[in-house]
Order: structure tokens, then sequence, then C-alpha cells
């Protein structure tokens, strides 16, 4: 089961509706990141999981390593995201970079894409996982968690 929680320093006010870590659902993975520049957090993709062929190269054909996701495949993963999450930052171009694409054994018309942590603002931005007890990005307090769950699933 995964849980999203509201997350707000009492110093800065600052709020946040994120995971507050690495949590997997159906067909992908969502990890939390602190985006240095921006000074936010934000629940990104860090794994999918596509049939075959979705893109138009994988790291091992296209030599920049990089996915790019057909417009309805996108708006698949969105619909499935945003059943969990509520808000899926939607990035300007709709490629991701990849850091693996192995095959699954049982499931050989599957993928499973690892991606590269990127700001869904930016792509240049500096960023880094964020877990729970974490500091708040803009003040370095650390943010209280809401007692309840924000969003939950299966």
């Amino acid at each position: 089961m995964g849980r999203a929680y509201r997350y707000h320093c009492e110093r800065c006010g600052y709020r946040a509706d994120v995971c507050g870590a690495h949590v997997e659902a159906s067909g992908f993975q969502m990890t939390t990141i602190h985006c240095k520049d921006c000074r936010c957090l934000y629940d990104v993709l860090s794994r999918v999981e596509l049939d075959r062929p979705v893109a138009d190269g994988t790291k091992d054909g296209h030599p920049e390593g990089h996915l790019h996701l057909a417009e309805s495949k996108w708006r698949e993963l969105e619909h499935r995201f945003s059943l969990i999450s509520g808000s899926l930052p939607r990035k300007k171009e709709l490629h991701f970079k990849i850091k693996t694409a192995s095959p699954f054994q049982n499931r050989l018309t599957q993928l499973c894409y690892q991606l590269v942590l990127e700001c869904p603002i930016k792509i240049t931005h500096r960023v880094r996982s964020w877990k729970e007890p974490g500091r708040c990005p803009r003040c370095r307090d650390y943010l209280e968690r809401a007692a309840l769950p924000f969003r939950e699933w299966d």
C-alpha cells in the first residue's frame, strides 16, 4: 500500500503533498526529489514498465540514451499516476533520460526503464532524492508530516 502525505514547515510555511520516499505502483515507481534550484519537493517517475516497442530508441540503440514516449503512452501513464499522487509534473517535452533498459524474465513483451531523476520544471536543475524525515527545501528546518495520509492506494 502506498501513501502520500502533506508535509509542512512551521518556520517558513512551505507545504508539499508528496510520498516522502520511493513508492511502487502498478507499472511504475515514483521517487520524491528535492530540486535545489526551484527549492521545492516533487514526486517524479523513476522507473516505468512499458510494452515493446514504445520508444524511438532505447539506451542500447540510441546514442543519447533518451526515451521518447508517444503522446498516448504519456496520457496512459499520466492517468495511472494521477490516480495515485493527484498530480504528475508534466514535462514540456516527453523525453526521459534512460539509466537502464532491461527486459523482464517472465514477461518478454515488456521492458523496465530506469529513468534519470530530473526536475519537472527544468532538466538542468540540480536534484537529489528526498526521504522523510527531511529538511525543508526553503529554510532547512525539518518538515512535519500530517498525521493522516493525504492519499492512499493499493
